[in-house]
């Protein structure tokens, strides 16, 4: 699954049946997060992540450098600070079956998201 939090909406959610890979993980990025947050972010974005090595990988680096994307830097020590971390929580078994988990994610409250994060 591929979830993503921030403060002023919740980004809808993805099931991605492979495994993800640094190259699909740049997928991810360029043809579901640009267009979603191009069309719904109007404030200058930051990219936040946890140290995963496809999110830091040098296709990953490179890919975000090109596309001229923030990252901000978190420690891999912090997990506390990634608010994914947190909703995970709200989907009480990640072997539900897909629907179950969208419905779940649909029903988390903007109100929720907002309170995992810190507006920048």
């Amino acid at each position: 699954f591929f979830l993503q939090a921030q403060f002023f909406c919740v980004v809808p959610i993805h099931k991605i049946t492979s495994i993800t890979d640094r190259h699909k993980f740049v997928d991810i990025m360029q043809y579901i997060m640009i267009p979603f947050a191009e069309e719904n972010i109007p404030l200058k974005r930051i990219f936040q992540q946890n140290n995963d090595p496809k999110h830091t990988s040098r296709v990953a680096k490179e890919w975000f450098r090109v596309n001229g994307i923030d990252v901000m830097d978190r420690s891999a020590q912090s997990p506390g600070l990634y608010p994914i971390e947190k909703l995970w929580t709200d989907v009480k078994n990640n072997n539900e079956l897909w629907t179950v988990v969208q419905q779940a994610w649909q029903n988390i409250p903007l109100k929720r998201c907002q309170s995992t994060t810190i507006p920048l």
